[in-house]
């Protein structure tokens, strides 16, 4: 629009040097000032235009930022109440079933294995709990990458409930697979 202005600009001021003279009147002048305001116009309309999408996209961005931090708090506030809560108990828990065996003098020796296992139990709901509250704090998280219990782990698993005093029994039907 600008060059196209500079060559309307060049031709009135040529026309009014060469054709004009003395016996015409050129209107280049005044075609000149018009063309230049409704250029102005058209270009300042732009700008604001430009602006305006601008800022309707920062105001989008903004929106979706502002939702998701929200959405982080709430996460953090959850993981936070959550922690305080179980972990502190689960904690308690723990000190408590280690430091039980040395309470008492010459205890038997199945009673520090129930301690022992209400320990680690307590100790490994601790560690699933610090995992939960990680994924939970954040969104992009990463869980650590340890395998999930399979049937493989089952005869651990009702080891440690046996050793809590509860009487299990497994039974295995058809052909055991991978």
């Amino acid at each position: 629009a600008v060059w196209t202005w500079v060559v309307t600009a060049a031709y009135a001021i040529l026309s009014d040097i060469f054709i004009g003279g003395s016996y015409y009147y050129t209107n280049g002048g005044p075609m000149l000032v018009t063309s230049a305001f409704a250029l102005l116009v058209v270009c300042l309309w732009h700008v604001r235009h430009t602006a305006q999408q601008e800022v309707t996209a920062q105001q989008t961005v903004t929106a979706q930022e502002r939702s998701r931090r929200t959405l982080l708090e709430e996460r953090t506030t959850i993981a936070r109440e959550l922690h305080d809560v179980v972990a502190h108990h689960m904690s308690v828990v723990a000190i408590q079933a280690e430091a039980a065996p040395y309470r008492v003098e010459n205890p038997p020796e199945e009673l520090e294995r129930a301690f022992a296992t209400i320990r680690e139990n307590a100790v490994a709901a601790l560690t699933e709990l610090r995992r939960i509250l990680g994924v939970v704090r954040a969104e992009d998280y990463e869980a650590p990458d340890a395998p999930q219990p399979t049937l493989a782990d089952l005869d651990a698993l009702l080891v440690n409930v046996r050793d809590a005093g509860l009487a299990v029994e497994k039974a295995v039907t058809g052909a055991v697979r991978e």
